[in-house]
């Protein structure tokens, strides 16, 4: 069931494949300035700081990354046809999915560096959690996030969602679609509990809560079974469920079963595809060592963004400093949008809506390497726009002869 590393004496769990296995005899070997081995060793991690956890996952994902040094995986997309070519990935397995992506878009020219990738890793996950798709749908909460949608049965559709999600954070982009607080918990194999309800469905929460520390009788009047939305379907929550009534005896079995049926039954077959193309490329080894808040923050990255920290960690080309003229007006720009404009802003130059959760400070390529937010100036001529290279997250910014010029061009980019 476990397998020693011969170079660090690490505990490896029977889960673990051939390849991964190798790529940390690899990692072993070659060293690193890392802090915390790269061991497969949950009970090792989980006491650690998340920064240090941070740390350890992505040291890690390196090694998977060096273990498949072999020819990128190119995809070419149409635009028309999005979704369809974008299928292509469900053919491919953890190995192919661990390798540096080319996308190229049909009729479009551009040297894909790690932009391109981030574009379409973007608007596909915005795709998949649309309302028109309906695979998944807000949880119903004050807070926005987003859950399994029932009586959905697009299981391939699933598939390839949990693999883009896997894959984002395989090439750590933040991607703007936090997901619920219960099916965090379901990536890392972790019970729910009624508690967790309160973060899917308020109003039920309060419901089955009310239920367990009150009387009951002559106040409820249930049945063990649960009326599905969206159709005429009743779900029995056990064998003989119908006939079965809600009452102060039994009221505890009820609840247990009802947060079963909300948790996990009523979308089980889409949740095992999700799970599946997610662990496809982050392995359930590598993820469980986060709690579902370290999770979601690993995954989508800061809300926020501070735009003085922005200011801080950007790079000025050519004849812009922070004194010019230009890039004063710029940031009195940036100072006067919206957080919604700060983030199409962000992805215009980056490809991404969210920020490192280690701020700008970390922003990178595709391929790992810094790459801090950067401001090229370009001759200004009649209708030029600023133009954008998300490979290498710069903005080349006409110099304009005023700040009315520079803001219009400006938010016209970004809407």
């Amino acid at each position: 069931r476990f397998t020693k590393c011969p170079n660090c004496n690490g505990i490896f769990c029977s889960e673990t494949s051939i390849e991964d296995f190798n790529a940390h005899l690899e990692y072993c070997k070659k060293g690193t300035k890392s802090t915390i081995s790269p061991l497969v060793c949950l009970e090792s991690m989980q006491d650690k700081s998340y920064n240090q956890k941070v740390e350890w996952f992505r040291d890690y994902i390196k090694a998977l990354k060096k273990s498949t040094q072999r020819e990128m995986v190119k995809l070419r997309i149409s635009r028309e046809n999005f979704l369809f070519d974008s299928f292509h990935i469900l053919s491919l397995n953890s190995k192919d999915l661990y390798r540096e992506f080319h996308i190229s878009f049909e009729g479009e020219i551009g040297q894909d560096a790690g932009g391109i990738t981030k574009e379409w890793i973007t608007e596909l996950i915005k795709l998949l959690f649309s309302e028109e798709m309906g695979l998944f749908c807000r949880t119903k909460t004050e807070r926005v996030s987003y859950t399994i949608a029932e009586n959905k049965e697009c299981y391939e559709l699933y598939e390839l969602a949990g693999k883009v999600l896997g894959k984002a954070l395989f090439e750590n982009i933040p991607v703007n679609c936090p997901l619920s607080y219960v099916l965090y918990k379901h990536m890392l194999q972790v019970p729910v509990e009624l508690a967790d309800l309160a973060f899917h469905d308020s109003s039920l929460y309060n419901s089955l809560k009310f239920i367990e520390v009150n009387a009951i009788e002559n106040v409820f009047f249930e049945n063990f079974n649960v009326k599905l939305e969206n159709s005429n379907q009743v779900f029995e929550l056990c064998e003989g469920g119908n006939k079965i009534q809600l009452t102060e005896e039994n009221k505890l079995e009820y609840i247990r079963l009802r947060l079963q049926f909300e948790a996990h039954k009523k979308v089980e077959n889409c949740l095992e595809s999700f799970l599946r193309g997610f662990y496809a490329v982050v392995p359930f080894y590598l993820a469980r060592v986060f709690d579902p808040v370290e999770l979601e923050i690993l995954m989508c990255g800061s809300p926020v963004i501070d735009i003085e920290d922005w200011k801080k960690n950007t790079v000025y080309r050519g004849a812009f400093k922070p004194s010019h003229v230009v890039i004063k007006w710029f940031w009195e720009v940036v100072e006067s949008l919206t957080q919604e404009q700060l983030s199409n802003l962000l992805k215009f130059v980056t490809g991404s809506e969210r920020v490192p959760i280690e701020g700008f400070q970390n922003l990178k390529t595709l391929r790992g390497d810094v790459a801090k937010f950067t401001i090229e100036p370009i001759k200004h001529k009649k209708n030029y726009l600023p133009r954008a290279h998300t490979c290498f997250n710069r903005l080349d910014l006409p110099v304009y002869s005023n700040k009315a010029d520079l803001e219009r061009s400006l938010k016209l980019v970004i809407t």
